[in-house]
């Protein structure tokens, strides 16, 4: 169940990405394909999950090669960069858009974690404006009342209230109040007809 809430929430993100660049003018913009081996020259938005998907993206879009290069230059993990999510951007002296650090739920979660390597990228002093935390939540189809939704959060390490444990076995996490964020935006996802999320009728 676990597996699947986050492959929902996943297909949500990307989309929801996908669809705000467009709307900000890449009308071409789209989301990349890890299953094609051509180049994907408008492709912006990334599952960076694994080491995998990475590779494949680096191998597949110069864009994607180009961020990565300016990420590791500011000292994140090339192979486990702290996020799920990377959307580039067009801007040439500047090719991070937004880092994504994706939490899905069944429900309305009160707290969330974060391991303690995506905790250090969202702190990263620069990196940090272009660092979010997206919340999907209410993904269980058994909830008739609780609508989907798709929270985003900017610099959650400015914005949030937090508290960091040490567990047993001395990993160390950061848990997430997420009631607590002083700034989000929040998207109200439902379904239409042909079984897409959609918000307000329209698809996201």
């Amino acid at each position: 169940l676990v597996a699947v809430l986050d492959h929902l929430g996943m297909f949500i993100a990307m989309t929801f990405e996908r669809n705000r660049l467009r709307n900000a003018g890449l009308s071409k913009a789209e989301v990349f394909d890890p299953g094609s081996d051509d180049d994907q020259p408008h492709a912006f938005v990334f599952d960076i999950s694994s080491p995998e998907l990475i590779t494949v993206a680096t191998e597949h879009s110069s864009s994607f090669a180009r961020a990565m290069t300016y990420l590791v230059k500011h000292g994140v993990d090339s192979r486990h960069p702290g996020c799920d999510i990377l959307t580039v951007s067009a801007d040439q002296s500047s090719p991070v858009d937004r880092m994504i650090e994706l939490k899905s739920s069944g429900v309305h979660s009160r707290t969330q974690a974060m391991t303690w390597n995506e905790w250090k990228t969202a702190q990263s002093p620069d990196l940090r404006s272009h660092f979010y935390l997206y919340l999907a939540g209410n993904l269980r189809s058994d909830l008739p009342d609780a609508r989907p939704f798709l929270r985003t959060v900017r610099d959650p390490y400015e914005s949030m209230s937090s508290e960091e444990h040490e567990e047993e076995t001395r990993s160390r996490k950061v848990v997430l109040y997420v009631s607590e964020f002083d700034e989000a935006e929040e998207l109200t996802l439902g379904i239409t007809g042909s079984g897409q999320s959609s918000s307000s009728g329209s698809t996201i």
